[in-house]
This record gives structure tokens, C-alpha cells and sequence, in this order.
């Protein structure tokens, strides 16, 4: 696991920021479909949203590695 693109996807809050993590994500010739970045805008606009997404990014980590889930 990246662990700083980890914590950057899931604080991330902005469709630029959304987007740019996704690309870092996938590979260089699949680039996140506009319908799926809307959508997690969407989603990451909802009151606490964001707070618990980085929450479980802290969780999934340790020393930027992968921890016990």
C-alpha cells in the first residue's frame, strides 16, 4: 500500500483532487471516467464523510505500510 496517496485519496475533496489520486492509483492508459469522480464527489460531500474516510486510511496503515485491518 502507498500509504501517502492512501491518506491523500481519502482526504482528498475536490474532483481535481479526486482525479489526480485516482490516475496515481491506475495504470497510464485508464484514466478515471468523469461519471466515477462525480460520483465520489458526491459521496465525500456528505457531512463526516471525509473525517471517516481518513479515519480508515489511519487505520489501514502503519509507517506507511500496510497494517492489521
Amino acid at each position: 500500500i502507498n500509504g501517502p496517496l492512501l491518506r491523500r485519496y481519502a482526504a482528498a475533496a475536490g474532483k481535481s483532487e479526486i482525479r489526480a489520486c485516482l490516475a496515481a492509483m491506475s495504470g497510464p492508459q485508464s484514466p478515471p471516467s468523469e461519471r466515477i469522480v462525480d460520483v465520489l464527489g458526491e459521496m465525500r460531500a456528505r457531512p463526516g464523510q471525509l473525517h471517516k474516510l481518513v479515519e480508515i486510511a489511519a487505520a489501514m496503515t502503519r509507517d506507511d505500510r500496510q497494517g492489521v485491518i
